[in-house]
């Protein structure tokens, strides 16, 4: 059995997630942008379940993509903080 990580970026635009196999080859992507409003000159909103929704969709295309179909493995959110970021994978299918 083949073992995954699942990181999620989430940027001010849109939402990514992306599968790596432990050797950190790309197995799969996925990618939805959401609406930004401007309500005035130097500020941008955006609605809460848009974002949400869009980081879902590329949850699914990712693993999708990446060709996994079993997903009865145990998947442990890792909390993180600016500093473990860079450091530790956000969700892992280990």
């Amino acid at each position: 059995m083949s073992a995954y990580i699942l990181a999620i970026d989430q940027g001010t635009t849109s939402s990514r997630a992306v599968v790596v196999d432990h050797g950190m080859n790309i197995r799969g992507a996925g990618r939805r942008e959401f609406k930004q409003f401007y309500p005035r000159p130097g500020w941008v909103e955006h609605e809460p379940e848009a974002i949400w929704r869009s980081v879902e969709y590329s949850i699914r295309a990712a693993i999708k993509n990446a060709g996994v179909e079993n997903l009865r493995q145990p998947c442990l959110p890792h909390p993180q903080t600016p500093s473990s970021a860079s450091r530790r994978g956000g969700f892992s299918a280990a």
